[in-house]
């Protein structure tokens, strides 16, 4: 007598079929039928009668399936004081460095609640397609047009998919008391006296024959190159005089900092993001892409001519 036997045979008690018994276990019916044999066998009595209405309990197995239930019920109390703790889900995300990453992750957090985890992971363009490969829910990769081509390859190479998610022209922030905030229209070159925050990214291609005054082009001061974001747009909004390029950004990260989005004649080279990822979309990714959709609309709405 084991263990299993006990629970076949209280299986069979509470619903009355072996056949009902057997695919609630997800048994097949001849092995769970063999095993109440073997159990009969072992205590030298009948313990169910087949009838036409299904497998009744004999007195004997009336007062087995007793003591049985009381058993298992225990045994399952036992289990449940060992089992380790259900793991909560967990949104893990590699990402290339983008100032929308801080909100966007922190309203994911409020929406799917306590019971979720966020894992982050900054990275370069590379070692996105890597996380993912190695089990990361997904990935946001920031590029040129020109570099999502070869990235969605390399990616299809590790069996990943790839869908361009945005794509948009770089903007100007900087401060709404930066000496050129009213200028209509605002041309690229009238920025080049001014000191210039890069992120590392390459100067948007300006192509001479759009530009009024090319001559002043390029930057005529040190670009400084900060790659945190946050320090970026603090730095922005108190050094006045200062400026970058960048993808339009809500008002929740412009307002505090008194910045502003402004359209520039001359600069071109669109950005895009890409989700790349291994499989179907989580329910956990939906709400992080729930959230940037949000966030970029807003963006969108915030940027002047």
């Amino acid at each position: 007598m084991n263990i299993t036997h006990l629970r076949y045979a209280a299986e069979v008690g509470r619903t009355g079929s072996i056949s009902q018994a057997a695919e609630n276990l997800g048994v097949g019916q001849p092995n769970l039928s063999k095993a109440l044999k073997e159990l009969e066998a072992k205590l030298g009595v009948a313990l169910f009668t087949r009838t036409s209405r299904g497998a009744v309990p004999t007195p004997q197995g009336q007062a087995l399936l007793q003591q049985a239930n009381a058993l298992l019920s225990q045994l399952d109390e036992l289990e449940s004081l060992f089992a380790s703790p259900q793991e909560h889900p967990t949104l893990t995300v590699a990402a290339t460095p983008s100032p929308l990453l801080a909100p966007a992750l922190a309203e994911t957090a409020v929406r799917l609640g306590i019971e979720a985890g966020i894992a982050m992971t900054a990275a370069d363009k590379d070692e996105v397609l890597r996380a993912v490969a190695e089990g990361a829910d997904g990935g946001l990769v920031r590029c040129t047009v020109q570099e999502a081509a070869a990235l969605t390859a390399r990616a299809q190479g590790l069996g990943l998919t790839v869908q361009i998610w945005r794509q948009a022209a770089p903007v100007v922030i900087f401060s709404r008391s930066h000496p050129l905030a009213q200028s209509h229209p605002l041309v690229y070159p009238e920025l080049t006296v001014y000191p210039r925050l890069s992120d590392g990214d390459r100067l948007p291609t300006l192509p001479d024959g759009k530009l009024k005054h090319a001559s002043a082009a390029p930057d005529r001061l040190p670009v400084c190159q900060i790659d945190d974001a946050a320090v970026r747009l603090m730095m922005l909004g108190r050094r006045t005089q200062t400026y970058c390029f960048d993808e339009p950004l809500p008002p929740l990260l412009l307002s505090p900092h008194d910045l502003c989005a402004r359209k520039a004649v001359g600069i071109v080279g669109d950005r895009v993001t890409l989700w790349v990822a291994r499989e179907a979309q989580t329910a956990l990714a939906d709400a992080l892409h729930a959230v940037l959709d949000d966030l970029w609309r807003q963006a969108d709405a915030a940027v002047t001519s």
